[in-house]
């Protein structure tokens, strides 16, 4: 632990802190209690900490939502805090104001405070973070908050929040074993976020009962992407606002994640903050990382995807043939609680839209506790219907990976953040460095 606030802070320390304060809560042995959290941040003056609040949930895209919601709302002038997770490179990133990760010597006075008062309550990893975001919203007097939901809703520490209104992109199967094995299911525990009252913008094209029929018992306005708002071709896209519909030119900065941009653009209309076409068309929209990224180096393309599911398997797929690529070599390490089965399914099976074809998949291993080892992908997966190599050390996967890629065949590093990250330090993309 650090012992005062005079030692040389960074985001790693500040992450070490975090993790620590978390074992120790969970060492009591007393079971986590969202009833707790609630009572506690309502105690803190944390359910209300802007003027606007947006709570973000969804199984894909939720950290595109809150990028594109974030820089169009920054470019009107106003203060936007948002905290999402995981991060790529710096536990700062979690934090950010108007797009700016948090300094670390403020993230830790913030943690530093939650830590202090919760004695006695179980707070994880997760719920400091969180609760440490709030707490800086409020310091700081920001004019909007975005809060991403980390697992499900219900009962995950972002819906402490008095959303105005809530967002869920999609729902698909991910978390199985804490949110359940159906779409129904999992529906029901993310849905819970959205407030009576208020309206919930559903970024998901599927009809989905467990979300229309909760929206229709507590009173709560429901915007569905391809009925409220959605693309209408290449260039243009419409949105509901005031009652009416309203046309909008897709900025040519919006090349990746444009479903996310659509329900983003929804809620700033909600929120009454809605940009004009001469604003948006202004703003030259920056894309998160390890979102479809696409590098030269090493005399081949790369393209890293934080694709962690079976939904964003198959999207990704998807989108590489929508960019004229129709075959690829993987690059391929997940979790151990991921579906990684029904991931790698998808990646080989085929499509009923088309979709890049894998010539070869490259298994190497994830790091940290919840690390999945490339011999136990080998040992449990069913026969694919593609070549497969398994090696441990990412640096051995990518040699093999190079040479069976070609300039015209991309290399696609995919699975999980750990392996992105790792990815873009190996090509010098993290050019931002830790802050102090």
């Amino acid at each position: 632990m650090l012992a005062d606030s005079s030692t040389d802070v960074t985001g790693e320390t500040v992450q070490a802190y975090v993790t620590e304060i978390a074992r120790q809560s969970t060492r009591r042995g007393e079971p986590r209690s969202f009833a707790s959290i609630r009572d506690f941040a309502q105690e803190l003056g944390l359910q209300r900490v802007a003027g606007k609040q947006v709570v973000v949930g969804g199984t894909n895209g939720k950290g595109s939502t809150v990028a594109y919601l974030q820089q169009i709302l920054s470019h009107q002038g106003l203060r936007v805090g948002a905290t999402t997770s995981p991060h790529l490179h710096d536990y700062l990133e979690r934090i950010s104001f108007d797009g700016n990760p948090i300094d670390a010597t403020s993230c830790l006075e913030a943690v530093r405070t939650i830590a202090d008062v919760a004695d006695g309550i179980q707070l994880t990893y997760f719920d400091l973070t969180t609760l440490a975001a709030l707490h800086a919203f409020k310091l700081s007097e920001v004019d909007i908050a975005l809060v991403e939901v980390g697992l499900g809703g219900r009962l995950d520490c972002a819906n402490v929040v008095e959303s105005d209104v809530a967002v869920i992109t999609n729902v698909d199967i991910d978390h199985s074993a804490v949110l359940g094995d159906s779409i129904d299911e999992i529906s029901r525990e993310k849905v819970r976020i959205a407030r009576e009252g208020r309206p919930l913008v559903f970024g998901d094209d599927r009809y989905n009962r467990a979300v229309v029929d909760y929206a229709q018992s507590h009173g709560i306005p429901l915007y569905q992407r391809c009925r409220e708002f959605g693309t209408m071709d290449n260039t243009s896209l419409y949105i509901s606002h005031e009652q009416r519909r309203r046309q909008f030119l897709i900025p040519s900065s919006i090349n990746y994640g444009l479903e996310s941009f659509c329900t983003g653009l929804q809620v700033t209309s909600l929120l009454d903050h809605l940009p004009s076409q001469s604003v948006l068309s202004s703003i030259e929209f920056s894309r998160l990382g390890g979102r479809f990224e696409r590098i030269d180096a090493l005399d081949r393309e790369f393209i890293l995807d934080i694709a962690h599911n079976p939904a964003a398997t198959t999207y990704l797929r998807q989108h590489l043939a929508r960019q004229g690529i129709l075959e690829c070599v993987v690059v391929f390490a997940c979790f151990a609680d991921k579906e990684f089965g029904a991931m790698l399914e998808n990646l080989v099976a085929p499509l009923e839209c088309s979709g890049a074809k894998v010539l070869e998949i490259v298994f190497t291993a994830s790091h940290g506790s919840r690390a999945l080892r490339a011999t136990t992908v080998h040992d449990e997966i069913p026969q694919l219907e593609c070549p497969a190599q398994f090696v441990q050390q990412l640096e051995s996967a990518w040699k093999i990976a190079s040479k069976l890629a070609t300039r015209d065949v991309p290399i696609v590093v995919l699975g999980s953040f750990d392996v992105v990250s790792r990815s873009r330090k190996v090509l010098n993309l993290h050019v931002t460095e830790p802050s102090s």
